[in-house]
C-alpha cells in the first residue's frame, strides 16, 4: 500500500513538472535574449594604459547585456585612419560606438560617419562638442593640477627651474586644454619653459635625446600616459643628475616609475569609471532611445606620489579589480 502511494506521488510530481515546464515554454515562446554589439575604438588599444578602462567597460556591459568589442588598433596616423576603422565596424553591424577621437573633426568626417548612430566619446570631445556625449576627466584641471604639483614640489617657487614639456597629441582638444591648464598654473612661478614638444616632434626616445642635448631641463613635464612613459624611459638612461618628472598616466609602467621615484608626482584619472560610464551613457541611447544632446560626464582624478601610492583611494583608481 505504501509502495503504491509512493509511486502515485512520483507520477503526480512528474506530471506537475511537465506542466510547469510546458507552461514556462509557452509563456516565453518567441522570446530571445537580446544583446547589443558595441565597438570601442581607442588609440593603441593593446596598451595597458587602457586596462582599467576596459574593466569599466566590461562592468557596464554585464549590467546592460552589451557585447563589447574593443577593436584592435595601433597608434593612429590621423583622424582619417580612425574614421575608416569606425566605418568598418558600423558596416559589420555595431549598434553603437565608443570612440577616443584622435583629432579635431574639422572637416566633419567623423560626424558624418556616425550620423544617426548612438555614439559616446571618451577622453576627447573634439571640436564638434555640441553633437556628442563625452565622458572624461576635466583636461584643463588635469594640466593645472600637474602645474600645482610641480609648484608644491619646488616650494611654490620655480625661480631658476628650467622646464621641458611633452605635450602629447596637440590635434586633440583635450591635450591642448591640458597644456593650457599647466601653463596657467606656472605662468608667474619664475620657471623658464625651454621647449614644448608634441608627439609629432618627439615620437621616440632618440628624438627626445636630440632636444635634450641642445637644451637640458631640470624638470620634465608629460601631459599624457605615453609621454610620461617616454620621459621615464629617457630619465632611466641618463647618467649623472636626473630631472624631476611630473606627469599624467595610469599604466603599469607609470605606476612602477612612480614607485621607484623616477616620477615625482602622477595625475591619475579614474579610467575604470570612464569606461563604465561610457557604456551607461550609450545604453540610454540604444535601449531607451534617449539623446539629451551634448552632455559631459566628468570623471574624477587624483594625484599620486610614492607616499600615497598604496592608500586606499589611490588603489581604488589604479587597481580597481583588486581593491
Amino acid at each position: 500500500m505504501n509502495k503504491n502511494r509512493f509511486y502515485v506521488g512520483l507520477l503526480v510530481a512528474a506530471i506537475l513538472a511537465v506542466l510547469v515546464y510546458a507552461s514556462y515554454g509557452m509563456v516565453n515562446a518567441g522570446k530571445k535574449e537580446t544583446y547589443h554589439s558595441v565597438a570601442v575604438i581607442v588609440d593603441d588599444s593593446s596598451s595597458d594604459r587602457w586596462t582599467a578602462f576596459k574593466e569599466g567597460l566590461e562592468q557596464g556591459a554585464d549590467e546592460e547585456n552589451f557585447h563589447i568589442n574593443v577593436v584592435s588598433t595601433s597608434s593612429f596616423v590621423n583622424l582619417h585612419e580612425e574614421c575608416s576603422i569606425i566605418s568598418r565596424e558600423l558596416e559589420n553591424g555595431a549598434d553603437g560606438v565608443i570612440v577616443q577621437l584622435c583629432g579635431d573633426d574639422a572637416d566633419g568626417l567623423f560626424s558624418g560617419i556616425v550620423s544617426g548612430v548612438p555614439t559616446v566619446l571618451a577622453e576627447n570631445e573634439g571640436e564638434s562638442e555640441s553633437l556628442f556625449t563625452t565622458v572624461m576627466a576635466d583636461p584643463y584641471e588635469i594640466g593645472r593640477t600637474i602645474g600645482e604639483n610641480l609648484l608644491a614640489g619646488a616650494g611654490d617657487s620655480l625661480s631658476g627651474f628650467t622646464v621641458g614639456i611633452l605635450s602629447g597629441n596637440q590635434k586633440m582638444k583635450s591635450k591642448r586644454l591640458r597644456l593650457e591648464g599647466f601653463q596657467k598654473a606656472v605662468e608667474r612661478s619664475g620657471a623658464e619653459i625651454l621647449w614644448t614638444l608634441s608627439d609629432e616632434e618627439v615620437g621616440d626616445q632618440s628624438a627626445l635625446e636630440r632636444y635634450w642635448k641642445e637644451k637640458p631641463a631640470s624638470v620634465l613635464v608629460a601631459l599624457d600616459n605615453d609621454e610620461t612613459e617616454l620621459a621615464g624611459d629617457f630619465i632611466l638612461g641618463l647618467s649623472g643628475e636626473k630631472p624631476k618628472l611630473y606627469g599624467e598616466g595610469c599604466s603599469e609602467k607609470t605606476v612602477y616609475y612612480l614607485d621607484k621615484g623616477v616620477i615625482a608626482s602622477l595625475v591619475v584619472p579614474n579610467e575604470f569609471f570612464m569606461g563604465y560610464q561610457c557604456v551607461k551613457e550609450l545604453a540610454e541611447k540604444i535601449n531607451y532611445h534617449q539623446d539629451n544632446g551634448v552632455t559631459e560626464d566628468t570623471v574624477d582624478f587624483l594625484s599620486a606620489t610614492r607616499e600615497n601610492l598604496y592608500d586606499r583611494d589611490t588603489e581604488n583608481i589604479l587597481f580597481p579589480n583588486i581593491s
